[in-house]
């Protein structure tokens, strides 16, 4: 059957079965079937089908029969849905009732008929009309009566007539009025026979026998067509076992999708999948389409329409459906399986699987891997947090001991100087933790602070060196070439140091521990052609392909656990794309590294700006962030030239705003609770406009959408927490103009 039907499916001979035109969809140019009816309205039933499915391809049909009952097959034409009036008035379908006025006038043979419809076959490639389908009565179209071996010379001849033009034909037979043994011969000379409503390949075919052909050979011929269809049969029924365990193994349900009829044809595993009826084997596009969730149709549709137009060699999608349990995700993967003369795509198959619960495996997976991940991340925050922190305690503890005691307090200078140093190592852990927090701020969303201002690049890569030397020396010999004046480079404040901190580090990581002699750590500098340059370069293990395209990516790293984040040159690399930089590298295993930064040089409008008046005299700043400890230590630093006001409280801050209060600075945190800094900054700016320019912002990082969504649209300057006292100071005085 083509395809095997899926069960019992009541109707009456009179009425055309649905499945009957699915299985004549299978019918192609280069194949004929025999109708054997009972009845006229059997005929006719069977005749539609046939017809329809050629309308629905373009093709140009013919029906050949008598006066009579040539219009019985419309009413069937027309509950399948075709515009009969359409396609009659266009000629794609025609009703043929004088043979002479078809072909020519006259008697027939069979050789004579061949280069007739031969021609009108090609003809209707020509005019676009696809091929030729053709029904028609043997006995009406040849004689009242002719004889069985006329008969099979005609099917001789169709046999050829299908196999080398664009032509597929259903020829008819009324088992009234034929005799049994001619009507058995007859059959067997069909590749396809239809029958009560079904359509069937015929395993008992035997092409007739060519006139004046010899029987002995014919009859060999036919004997081992028997047995070759037998062996074929025996590896198909292998072969179709071996698939229907590997698609039950794999969970894969099959279909086949002709395009022109926009109908799919499934196997019994499809009633397995959601949204589906379970009797359904066959099923419209539109039955198909309905379960699919609305938000993946552009996008199956999409992958559908590339492959079927030859921009993608597979199909493959996935896409959720409606089930009885809900929302299952399904993966569907084709391929064009035939195009027709114009390469247009007719036909597409292929496997549709549930992968929803290997999804679900996949997230748990990504899960524990996550979960992993940040372990290793917080052991990476960790070891850069400590270290810094560590002298940190120490020092502070040292200079409380040193203050505590009033005869320590008051010893010489050497113990001024002591202390000195002690505040500016702390000074510098500080930093480190600054710099590691902006690390991890930077990740996916990076946050300057302030605005781009020209920068010394050699000053920028000297403190860089300043700090990074104690690592570098114990492995490597540290080489400076660094001009001593370089075009000036716009960027954030501070930015540039830490990328090129980032870098020296990982140079002087790179190398393996040994005689400090065999390994040099390089830093140079040059300006040309409007852009500055500077390399770091190592004599370390260098890097292979597969780590060199990761090398940028957040927490990538070939250190051990405790040994780094894997930030650094991640945040190297947004800071150099801010600046309107590149990055580029050159490495390779055990022949070392070299990084070159590009940065482009600062316009002359941009890289002397016109001095500002400094604020004179002692301004008003107000301070709002609901940590206390913090808000009264940025009091401290602003206390001595200016009036401060310290707020832990947004709301009462608002309430001395509305009350007519006014300030020549006001900064005030991103987040808090109750009223946050976005709120606070709107209500200024609907009953104070006046202080809008006034204002600054604060932030440890922002965390919300909301905050996310403020920051991105935001004009006005903010400072990234740990705030430097000095660019504190700098930002009230401009505030403060």
């Amino acid at each position: 059957m083509i395809p095997p039907p899926g069960g019992d499916v009541e109707s009456t001979a009179e009425e055309p079965r649905p499945e009957l035109v699915d299985q004549l969809r299978r019918l192609a140019p280069r194949d004929h079937a025999a109708l054997v009816f009972d009845s006229p309205g059997e005929a006719a039933a069977a005749v539609a089908a046939f017809l329809q499915v050629g309308l629905e391809r373009g093709e140009r049909c013919v029906h050949l029969a008598e006066a009579e009952g040539a219009t019985a097959i419309l009413p069937h034409l027309r509950g399948a849905g075709v515009d009969v009036g359409e396609a009659l008035a266009s000629g794609r379908l025609a009703l043929v009732t004088d043979r002479d006025d078809f072909l020519r006038p006259g008697p027939l043979r069979p050789a004579e008929v061949e280069p007739l419809l031969a021609e009108k076959a090609e003809q209707s490639v020509k005019e676009g009309g696809g091929a030729l389908r053709v029904s028609a009565d043997a006995r009406w179209l040849l004689d009242p009566s002719p004889s069985l071996e006329r008969l099979l010379e005609y099917e001789q001849m169709l046999q050829r007539l299908c196999r080398d033009h664009p032509f597929v034909a259903l020829w008819r037979y009324d088992r009234g009025t034929f005799a049994p043994a001619a009507l058995r011969a007859l059959v067997r000379a069909h590749p396809v026979l239809v029958r009560r409503g079904e359509a069937h390949r015929n395993h008992l075919f035997a092409p007739p026998l060519a006139a004046g052909g010899d029987a002995g050979e014919d009859l060999d011929q036919l004997l081992e067509t028997v047995a070759e269809r037998d062996r074929a049969e025996s590896s198909f029924a292998e072969s179709g076992e071996r698939l229907r365990l590997a698609l039950e193994g794999g969970a894969h349900a099959l279909w086949d999708w002709d395009l022109p009829a926009q109908r799919l044809a499934v196997n019994t595993r499809w009633a397995e999948l959601p949204g589906l009826p379970p009797s359904a084997w066959s099923v419209s596009v539109s039955e198909w389409e309905q379960p699919i969730h609305p938000d993946d149709l552009a996008a199956t549709w999409g992958a559908i329409r590339d492959h079927v137009q030859g921009r993608t060699p597979r199909l493959e999608i996935e896409y959720r459906a409606k089930g009885p349990g809900g929302w299952r995700w399904l993966r569907l993967r084709g391929k064009v399986a035939g195009r027709d003369a114009a390469g247009a795509a007719v036909r597409l198959a292929g496997t549709i699987t549930d992968e929803t619960e290997v999804r679900a495996a996949a997230e748990r997976a990504l899960g524990s891997e996550r979960f992993a991940a940040v372990g290793t991340l917080a052991a990476g925050v960790a070891h850069e947090i400590n270290n810094p922190l560590a002298w940190i305690t120490t020092n502070l503890g040292f200079v409380q001991d040193l203050v505590a005691s009033p005869a320590q307090a008051g010893q010489d200078a050497a113990a001024r100087q002591q202390v000195l140093e002690v505040l500016e190592e702390t000074r510098q852990g500080v930093a480190r933790i600054r710099d590691t927090v902006d690390a991890l701020r930077t990740v996916g969303r990076p946050v300057p602070a302030g605005a781009p201002v020209p920068c010394d690049v050699r000053e920028e890569v000297l403190a860089a060196v300043a700090v990074a030397r104690h690592e570098v020396v114990h492995r490597a010999r540290l080489t400076l070439e660094v001009p001593d004046a370089l075009p000036p480079v716009l960027s954030h404040p501070g930015a540039l140091r830490k990328v090129f901190l980032h870098l020296i580090l990982n140079a002087a990581q790179a190398i393996p521990e040994g005689p400090v002699s065999e390994h040099e750590v390089k830093v140079t500098a040059a300006a040309a052609a409007g852009a500055v340059s500077v390399e770091v370069s190592d004599t370390g293990t260098g890097m292979s392909p597969h780590v060199r395209a990761q090398m940028f990516d957040p927490f990538f790293t070939t250190k051990g656990p405790g040994q780094g984040m894997g930030l650094g040159l991640s945040f190297a690399r947004a800071q150099v794309e801010a600046a309107r930089g590149r990055i580029e590298v050159a490495s390779e295993p055990r022949r070392g590294t070299t990084v070159r930064v590009v940065l482009p040089e600062a316009a002359a409008a941009e890289a002397s700006p016109a001095p500002a008046a400094p604020a004179s005299g002692r301004r008003r700043v107000l301070l709002v962030d609901d940590e206390e400890i913090l808000v009264r230590a940025y009091g401290r630093l602003l206390e001595r030239d200016h009036e401060v006001t310290a707020l832990t409280s947004a709301a009462e801050a608002l309430r001395r705003l509305e009350a007519g209060e006014t300030w020549d600075a006001i900064l005030f945190d991103l987040q808090m609770p109750d009223v946050d800094g976005v709120e606070l900054f709107e209500k200024i700016e609907l009953a104070r406009p006046e202080l809008v320019t006034r204002v600054a912002f604060m932030t440890g990082g922002a965390f919300t959408p909301r905050a996310l969504s403020f920051l991105e649209r935001n004009t006005r300057p903010t400072l990234a927490k740990p705030i430097d006292a000095a660019a504190l100071r700098e930002l009230v005085a401009q505030l403060a103009r």
